[in-house]
């Protein structure tokens, strides 16, 4: 019955609802493909995806499939932490802690428009359904805090991007200073600011100077506005309502030609920034600006290093005590639900009595779900966080070269014995397309086989990559006769990733269900269907 499955194998969610077409889950951080583009019993793997660059050019990526508040293992309450309360503080360029900045604006109640992002990040929808607290119930002000404080930005076309630390500093001091800048080899200019205190900012420096500087990594895009503002900055007054911008500095070295790319997280509009080489005017203050090297270009920064934003505590607590739901919040952030009963007569009848004892098993019983999917969700995170892999990089966009000193993720048995020659494997004709990738008839030492790739236009995404190549590994370790075999993972640059699989040219069960409806096959529960619930169930 391996005709059932077909390319897709792995799709037993489709085979009692049709509705989820050929996508199918087996386990945390595994897709598979298919025709639609939703599926209920599909898991995405989160962001928290840490590197480091080797300084014989070689990628080590960290594979970490979750994140969760910082305060959950360290303090075990985010209603411990402390607020801010820093009189001297100074949003002036020495420091990144927009979240401070904000929260101090808050209190003097100053305003901003919310954000109108095209999407909500996963990471910051996760952190605030943890803390029972809704994105849009947040004014301006506390948007911008969480999520600076979760690691992201915003792009020209309103785009969340992600920003990861370097591993020695947070999102509080991702600000480059003054002495480090000039000590990377470059010049900068000044400018006095209304309060008579000094403003700096880039006058010459080349690429490399630049890269040398940064404290952290933006995920790779592409960013069609030109720009012709400061990489980095220092100055800002009191009173400045920061927004994470992010803006790509993308050129050539005439001298060397050789191409460079910074991105630069700019805290105001730049409309309202001053254009590089001029000061402000009309009384106006400097703002800070962030330089960080790009996700592509990491392997030329050695002892680049990778790191998920810590999400502070602080910033938590003050979202929970002003902006959560009505239910209560515990310390770790769950949601529990309130009982209120009415005992004016003194007594309680028996319907009330029952009522209030099936609602508070109720209530437990969820709590306890929420606990054990937490305990095992940080069971597998504790797992992974060990899994790394080392991939050797060549240019700002490519996958070249053999995996070396291999380890965690990629060391796996079975995908380095399955490391196959991309030139080897021959693409011949597109036979499915769903939302996540593709699916090729292709030939492969003249054995038909299919080949899963990315989207086109996905392949240059850094989390789409990674969510391929975790995909992978698990299809890999996959080894039973009733699925289909995993062949090899081959490429040669980041676009042409694909993973060779056994082809069967029975097609995936979508194909066999409208095959199925068109010859009015029987329906119902016969006996072929148990005989493949329970092939599936052995495997």
């Amino acid at each position: 019955m391996r005709e059932a499955f077909g390319t897709n194998s792995y799709v037993l969610a489709d085979f009692f609802d049709d509705s989820n077409c050929s996508k199918f889950s087996f386990a945390e951080g595994f897709l598979g493909w298919g025709q639609c583009e939703a599926s209920t019993n599909s898991t995405t793997v989160p962001e928290g995806l840490n590197y480091t660059a080797e300084p014989n050019g070689s990628l080590t990526m960290s594979l970490a499939l979750g994140r969760r508040l910082a305060s959950s293992s360290s303090s075990g309450s985010v209603m411990d932490a402390e607020l801010p309360s820093n009189a001297s503080f100074r949003f002036d360029g020495t420091n990144s802690d927009l979240a401070q900045q904000l929260y101090y604006r808050w209190l003097a109640g100053d305003s901003a428009e919310q954000l109108t992002l095209t999407k909500v990040p996963p990471a910051v929808r996760v952190r605030l359904d943890d803390l029972n607290v809704k994105w849009g119930n947040l004014d301006g002000l506390a948007q911008r805090a969480v999520l600076w404080d979760s690691g992201f930005s915003v792009s020209f076309a309103n785009e969340p991007i992600q920003i990861w630390t370097d591993g020695t500093h947070t999102m509080a001091d991702l600000a480059v200073a003054r002495d480090d800048f000039l000590s990377a080899g470059c010049e900068d200019m000044n400018c006095t600011q209304p309060d008579d205190t000094e403003a700096y900012s880039n006058l010459l420096c080349t690429g490399s100077q630049m890269l040398k500087a940064t404290r952290c990594v933006v995920e790779n895009f592409e960013d069609s506005a030109a720009t012709h503002t400061n990489m980095w900055a220092t100055g800002g007054g009191q009173e400045m309502i920061p927004t994470p911008y992010v803006r790509k500095h993308a050129w050539e070295d005439t001298g060397t030609s050789t191409e460079y790319i910074v991105f630069a997280v700019h805290t105001l509009d730049e409309s309202e920034e001053s254009a590089y080489g001029l000061c402000p005017v009309d009384g106006d203050y400097g703002s800070t600006v962030i330089p960080c090297c790009s996700t592509a270009s990491l392997d030329s920064v050695p002892g680049g290093v990778m790191v998920a934003a810590e999400e502070s505590a602080w910033v938590s607590r003050w979202l929970v005590e002003h902006y959560a739901s009505t239910s209560s919040v515990d310390g770790s952030g769950t949601g529990t639900a309130t009982i209120a009963v009415n005992t004016s007569n003194g007594s309680l009848g028996t319907a009330a009595i029952a009522g209030i004892i099936v609602s508070c098993v109720i209530v437990l019983l969820v709590i306890l779900a929420i606990v054990f999917r937490r305990r095992v969700f940080q069971g597998k995170r504790s797992e992974t966080n060990h899994e790394t892999a080392i991939l050797q990089s060549g240019n700002t966009a490519s996958l070249e070269g053999v995996l070396r000193g291999q380890m965690g993720l990629w060391d796996d048995n079975v995908i380095t014995a399955k490391r196959i020659p991309r030139d080897k494997v021959r693409i011949l004709k597109l036979i499915s397309r769903g939302a996540f990738g593709e699916v090729y008839t292709g030939v492969f030492n003249g054995q038909q086989v299919a080949v899963k790739m990315l989207l086109p236009e996905t392949r240059d995404n850094l989390n789409d990559v990674n969510e391929f190549l975790a995909e992978a590994k698990m299809t890999a370790i996959m080894d039973h006769p009733r699925i289909v075999s995993f062949v090899g993972v081959a490429w040669d640059a980041l676009s042409d990733l694909c993973v060779v699989l056994e082809f069967v040219d029975g097609g995936d069960l979508r194909t066999l269900l409208n095959k199925y409806e068109a010859d009015r096959h029987p329906v119902g529960f016969g006996r072929e269907k148990a005989t493949i619930a329970l092939h599936v169930c052995h495997a």
